[in-house]
Parts: structure tokens; C-alpha cells; sequence
């Protein structure tokens, strides 16, 4: 889904397991997330989007992700994880 304007944008410090699991959810839904983790993670999720596995739909969403924590600086919501 693409991001909605009336969605506040949303980043995920510290994105692994957790962190990917919401903040996925959250950008299926239409919010703009960023996912903030280490960079193996942060370079898969630029590179393939992010796959959500679950025991009722697999999908990959596309999402922003950076391991520095300045790509927070614009969000409106701040989720640790």
C-alpha cells in the first residue's frame, strides 16, 4: 500500500524482530514508517522491502529504513523497539 497523508509519519528505533513485526504492520496499513536498525537490516529493507510473515497473510512491503538515527528526525511518532 503507499503511504497516506492523513497517517503521521512513523519511525521504528532499533528494528529487528519486534520492531519490524509493528512497524511493518504499520506501513501495510498506509503509514510512512522508517525502520531505524543495523545496517545488514537497514540495507535488506532498502534493497527487497520488508517481509511480513504471519500466520494469516505473507506479503512484503516497501518501507524506508536507515542505521543512522537522524532519518527519525521528521517523525511524528517514535516506536522503540
Amino acid at each position: 500500500m503507499s503511504a497516506d497523508a492523513s497517517w503521521p509519519k512513523v519511525a521504528v528505533v532499533g528494528a529487528g524482530a519486534v520492531g519490524g513485526y509493528f512497524g511493518g504492520m504499520l506501513a501495510r496499513a498506509g503509514a510512512p514508517v522508517v525502520f531505524i536498525g543495523r545496517p545488514a537490516f537497514a540495507e535488506a529493507v532498502r534493497k527487497d522491502g520488508l517481509f511480513l510473515d504471519t500466520t494469516q497473510f505473507k506479503e512484503r512491503v516497501v518501507a524506508t529504513a536507515s542505521s543512522e538515527l537522524a532519518a527519525a528526525r521528521d517523525a511524528e511518532i517514535v516506536l522503540f523497539a
